[in-house]
């Protein structure tokens, strides 16, 4: 039984092939930009992720500097009000500083 609807021309078929050609290819440009620009992100987090680390480190080597600091002050012995009010304070901004950045979670063990 013949089709009732009309057949297609090779030209329009050839149109309809162009037209989806360039989608194709533009769908594809859109997804090689989003992947640089997650790539970009990670790129970015990692970054962070290492000054993170060195503020971790560094927050670290204040709060033991600080404790030889006080162990210091308390054998000196006889310490001034003054002394020991500078010495609180830092403390306290230390210690402030230690609670903006997260302890890092050791990694679960391997299975």
């Amino acid at each position: 039984m013949a089709s009732l609807l009309p057949q297609p021309t090779l030209a329009a078929l050839e149109e309809r092939l162009i037209r989806l050609e360039r989608n194709l290819l533009t769908n594809l440009r859109w997804s090689i930009d989003i992947m640089a620009t997650q790539q970009d992100a990670a790129d970015r987090l990692n970054a962070v992720a290492v000054i993170l680390d060195k503020i971790g480190s560094e927050t670290t080597a204040l709060l033991a500097e600080v404790e030889t600091l006080k162990q210091a002050v308390a054998d000196a012995g006889n310490v001034t009000p003054p002394l020991q009010a500078a010495l609180d304070a830092v403390e306290t901004r230390v210690h402030n500083v230690d609670e903006l950045v997260p302890d890092q979670v050791a990694p679960p063990p391997a299975e």
